[in-house]
């Protein structure tokens, strides 16, 4: 154990700055990683609900045309009796 305590007391600061800050930094980029795959998923349900809403917007309007034709087809026969 001394002959390692030694080992590391011998070691110049940058290595043993670089030693310690290391495991943090990689830490830190499999954090951010982790943030960045949420955050895809986030924009993919996004996209999804965007379409979903468009396709829902285009069903809307064609369920309002069949009411007006509906309407119009209604005054038609009602005006001829």
């Amino acid at each position: 154990m001394r002959l390692f305590l030694r080992f590391i007391d011998d070691l110049p600061l940058s290595i043993k700055l670089g030693g310690m800050l290391l495991p943090l930094f990689l830490l830190m980029v499999v954090m951010v990683m982790d943030e960045l795959g949420d955050e895809t998923e986030r924009i993919q349900q996004a996209e999804r609900v965007v379409e979903v809403v468009g396709f829902v917007e285009k069903v809307s309007d064609v369920v309002h045309h069949l009411a007006v034709e509906r309407g119009l087809s209604a005054g038609v026969v009602g005006g001829a009796l």
